[in-house]
């Protein structure tokens, strides 16, 4: 058998979960980012095949950054990030870009989560809870939530700077509701374990 070097496994791999996204994904779950004002706690919207999520879609509530941009608006089709919390190097860049994209909370520091995909080029990220936050958002753990003044209020303003699509974080339930529309199946990836990826 051949020993790929670690750089061409990568390389093969990365091809290989591309293929998967974009060959097999039927349906698109569409959503809109948008925060005003000056409360932490926003509204994020989504639906099926729908042409405009504001008019067609549900809307849940989302916590914003505490340091992050304070008004901004982003439609697009979710594409969730490969790994699926984003703490590697995204396997599927090409798929991100242009796109939402949906990060798992826990790993690594939500800031990182947020500039990976964004030098991927996606236009915002959806960041979903593990479980921490109360689904009213008072109440967040370590990270904060709307008495801190949204999430990771301990980060220092000046990296949130760098920051230059929207961020928003919804609950564990809801985001369980996004990744139920998306039709997403588990593989296994060397390095990474089980992933969900389009069906």
């Amino acid at each position: 058998m051949q020993v790929l070097p670690a750089s061409c496994t990568r390389l093969l791999l990365a091809l290989h979960i591309a293929v998967i996204l974009t060959a097999t994904a039927a349906t698109r779950v569409i959503t809109t980012l948008q925060a005003s004002g000056d409360s932490p706690l926003q509204y994020v919207e989504f639906c099926l095949d729908c042409p405009d999520p504001h008019l067609e879609g549900s809307h849940v509530p989302a916590l914003r950054a505490a340091h992050g941009q304070r008004a901004f608006n982003a439609t697009g089709d979710i594409i969730y990030a490969v790994p699926n919390d984003g703490s590697a190097e995204l396997l599927n860049p090409d798929e991100v870009a242009g796109h939402i994209a949906l990060l798992d909370r826990g790993t690594i520091p939500l800031i990182e989560k947020v500039l990976k995909v964004q030098a991927a080029g996606a236009v915002g990220a959806l960041l979903v809870d593990n479980g921490e936050c109360s689904e009213d958002f008072m109440r967040c753990g370590r990270t904060g939530g709307v008495p801190e003044g949204g999430f990771a209020w301990r980060d220092q303003p000046y990296d949130w700077s760098k920051v230059k699509i929207p961020a928003l974080l919804v609950s564990e339930k809801e985001g369980s509701r996004v990744k139920a529309l998306m039709s997403l199946r588990s593989i296994f990836i060397t390095g990474h374990g089980d992933q969900l990826v389009p069906l």
